[in-house]
């Protein structure tokens, strides 16, 4: 029997670093913690997990995803994060399994520390996509409150995030161009996905110098061959973090 179940993950952070977020916990008054979990449907939209206080922060340390999958289930993942209209984080994969008499439904799961902060009076959204259309999932996340202003982890002169722009045009053809800034000088990486989370172009690959910087897509993938019509997904990377966003080339 065949299982697969492959993610990417990548997310944008404010101001606070992924290595930190998970020990940053451990020193939280028990009442600043808050946690949750829900049960949903794919494919509907957003749902708001928490709404930060007012004159609070919220910092999500982690989330737990899982759904149950059935004889012959083949199909991309794409987990998707919100504060309020704004995508602050993404996950994106992909599960198969063989369609044969003695199945046994398993439960697939993944777990990601996150260490996104969110600001006072944001809502935060979580969205689940899947072609498996009534599939339902389960979500547990946990995380704490602190005083707005505050640092989460201490590191209040450590460099930002990287940041990126909406790439333009978009939709596109046969071209586009991506903005980007870098918060200090260092390796980045911007990669191209495709819909099913496979590297097919990677557009920057080496140190760079703190500032806004700028990159073309010509819709071709590493070998120099034109890709198809389609969604793309393009992230950027940095030792300060990371940030994604969506691109659909039309032909």
């Amino acid at each position: 029997m065949i299982r697969r179940f492959r993610f990417l993950i990548s997310g944008a952070v404010a101001g606070i670093f992924l290595a930190h977020a998970a020990s940053s916990a451990a020193q939280v008054s028990p009442a600043d913690m808050r946690s949750g979990s829900l049960r949903v449907t794919t494919g509907t939209t957003p749902v708001v997990i928490f709404t930060v206080p007012a004159g609070q922060v919220f910092v999500l340390t982690d989330l737990e995803w899982s759904t149950t999958a059935s004889a012959g289930d083949a199909s991309p993942v794409s987990l998707n994060l919100y504060g309020d209209a704004t995508e602050r984080w993404r996950m994106r994969g992909a599960y198969q399994y063989n369609a044969t008499s003695s199945f046994l439904p398993p439960l697939v799961q993944s777990r990601f520390s996150t260490g996104l902060v969110f600001n006072s009076g944001e809502s935060v959204n979580f969205e689940s996509a899947s072609q498996l259309a009534g599939h339902s999932y389960s979500l547990n996340w946990p995380g704490y409150v602190a005083p707005s202003g505050t640092s989460a982890v201490g590191d209040a002169g450590a460099p930002m995030a990287p940041a990126m722009e909406q790439n333009a045009p978009n939709p596109f053809n046969p071209e586009t161009r991506i903005n980007y800034a870098l918060g200090a000088s260092g390796k980045a990486q911007l990669r191209v996905f495709d819909a099913s989370g496979r590297l097919v172009r990677t557009l920057v690959d080496g140190p760079r110098e703190a500032g806004q910087l700028s990159v073309v897509w010509d819709g071709t993938n590493d070998e120099g061959r034109p890709l198809a019509s389609g969604v793309y997904f393009y992230e950027l990377s940095t030792a300060e973090g990371s940030t994604s966003r969506k691109a659909l080339m039309l032909k």
